[in-house]
């Protein structure tokens, strides 16, 4: 038996969230909840504050030649005079954002939730946790390391919009038994490895594997349009902005989801149960994916670069 935990954040106003804890199939029956959660700017501000440091340390990993001096507080610095953090500060910013995340969710007008949070856990169920929120600062915050999910290392959390729609009347199921149908697109991979990700998917059971290499644009937009497949995988360079993503699929070309908009909606009303995007920085193309008319169930994304 699996129990669905949502977990509701609405912004209210500019200091104001309201929680809601929705339970479907709990032994407890149908469950409902309603907190308070004060908006989290100076958490934010940590996330964005460590965010910074730890994209400085990688430029400094990416770049070699840059001379580096340090001054007296322990920051690295170029001779340009731009700071760029060491290890050990971006650490520290790390544990001080962490700090202060689970001291946000121990908010005592939270703590009813938190209880409830906790009993729903407890049971010997499989559970499914899903936060739902349509703020884009509440979806970049990383979940999985709020300290009341240690105890519950089974549990993994999911992030949703506030309203998800499966027009299941529109899809197809296409998928024989025992069978699963996925494209593969290996894409710019400059500085990266994917071959991994190639050896893994050849050595699944009962999959069959297409495999597009940096593909030019239109024998992608063409693949995309063929036969209906169960999950697409990307692996190789993409990036976010804003609402949307953009994905490298070879060394020249850089291509936005806004283009495949239509095929990936045949896609969706076709059967495509999963995406799966083993590259950086991809949590826009989540994001363009849940605006499609017909929406993908699940969707894998890393939400930061990766070093």
């Amino acid at each position: 038996m699996t129990q669905l935990v949502n977990l509701y954040l609405y912004q209210q106003s500019a200091d104001h969230i309201q929680a809601q804890v929705l339970v479907s199939g709990s032994s407890l029956g149908s469950v409902s909840m309603v907190g308070v959660l004060p908006f989290p700017k100076d958490v934010v501000a940590k996330y964005q504050n460590w965010r910074s440091t730890y994209l400085s340390l990688q430029n400094i990993r990416q770049d070699n030649s840059r001379a580096i001096v340090v001054d007296s507080v322990g920051e690295y610095a170029s001779l340009s005079g731009d700071y760029i953090s060491t290890p050990e500060n971006c650490d520290t910013k790390a544990r001080l954002f962490r700090e202060r995340f689970d001291e946000w969710l121990r908010d005592s007008r939270f703590i009813d939730i938190r209880q409830l949070l906790t009993q729903l856990f407890s049971q010997s169920l499989q559970t499914k946790f899903v936060i739902c929120t349509d703020n884009a600062q509440l979806q970049q915050l990383p979940w999985v390391l709020w300290e009341l999910l240690k105890s519950y290392p089974a549990i993994e959390v999911s992030i949703s919009g506030l309203t998800f729609k499966q027009r299941l009347e529109n899809r197809t199921f296409p998928i024989q038994m025992g069978r699963v149908k996925i494209l593969a697109i290996l894409g710019d991979s400059v500085g990266i490895n994917i071959q991994a990700d190639r050896e893994f998917l050849e050595a699944l059971p009962a999959a069959d594997v297409e495999f597009l290499p940096t593909p030019e644009r239109t024998d992608l937009h063409d693949r995309l349009w063929e036969q209906p497949r169960d999950i697409l995988f990307f692996a190789g360079h993409s990036s976010s902005q804003g609402a949307t993503g953009k994905l490298r699929i070879n060394q020249q070309d850089e291509l936005s989801l806004d283009d495949i908009e239509h095929a990936l909606e045949r896609m969706a009303r076709n059967g495509l149960t999963l995406a799966i995007f083993n590259s950086c920085d991809g949590l826009g193309l989540a994001k363009r994916l849940a605006k499609l008319p017909t929406q993908v169930p699940y969707i894998i994304v890393m939400r930061e670069p990766v070093p």
